[in-house]
């Protein structure tokens, strides 16, 4: 996405449509910049760990540390 990071993006998308269910998933270790208010997902994660995020929409994010 040239020229806005995932986070800027969920922002947009929320405020057009709040309605929108977000999910991000992070792939880095830190959760430097990693916005809080934001529900997320680090990678690697389990299938069960996935359908857990999803079912779970609307919870802060967790950063889990390696």
């Amino acid at each position: 996405m040239p020229g806005m990071t995932g986070g800027e993006l969920a922002h947009a998308v929320r405020a057009r449509r709040p309605e929108t269910k977000i999910l991000i998933v992070w792939g880095y270790a830190e959760g430097d910049g990693l916005d809080q208010s934001l529900p997320c997902l680090t990678k690697p994660f389990l299938q069960s760990d996935l359908a857990s995020a999803v079912a779970g929409l609307g919870s802060k994010c967790d950063v889990r540390k390696p």
